[in-house]
């Protein structure tokens, strides 16, 4: 092998590693199945699964033991009801903003006193959120709240939503 052919094997083999790998998309036997996966409604098991790390996060804020995880959780299902109650209703919406100004207002007061606490209207405005999202997921499939997510993360780029 000459230097030629050498430095063209590395320069293949250079750009074989900078490829991104992909998961094969048709080529397995079930793909069909986790595509009808995506669009069938959530099973009860997985509503719970999802809903319960909101309400644990909120019981902790109530609670006064809440940390930044915990609040991270609460804006991320606020914005996610958001984007999904955008093409549900303006009561929807209006609910979803509703909670994210409450959790703006925890914010500030953490500035302010350096820990998370909450007032009686931050505590109804994040109820009606939480309910808000468990509707949501009762009735959305796996699809669409992937898709709502993949939207909550652009408009955090844009900086067009709560972080």
């Amino acid at each position: 092998m000459n230097r030629q052919q050498r430095r063209e094997a590395a320069r293949a083999q250079r750009r074989q590693a900078n490829r991104p790998t992909r998961p094969p998309r048709w080529n397995n036997g079930t793909s069909g199945l986790d595509l009808i996966r995506q669009l069938t409604p959530f099973e009860p098991h997985e509503i719970t699964a999802l809903a319960l790390p909101p309400r644990v996060a909120f019981d902790a804020l109530k609670a006064g033991r809440a940390d930044a995880e915990d609040f991270d959780t609460l804006a991320c299902i606020t914005n996610v009801a958001l984007v999904r109650s955008e093409s549900i209703g303006p009561q929807a919406v209006q609910v979803a903003k509703e909670a994210q100004d409450a959790l703006m207002r925890i914010k500030a007061r953490q500035a302010r006193t350096g820990s998370l606490g909450v007032t009686h209207a931050d505590v109804v405005d994040l109820l009606g959120a939480l309910d808000l999202h468990e509707q949501i997921i009762e009735l959305s499939t796996p699809q669409e709240l992937t898709d709502a997510y993949r939207e909550v993360l652009r408009r955090m780029e844009t900086g067009a939503t709560l972080k």
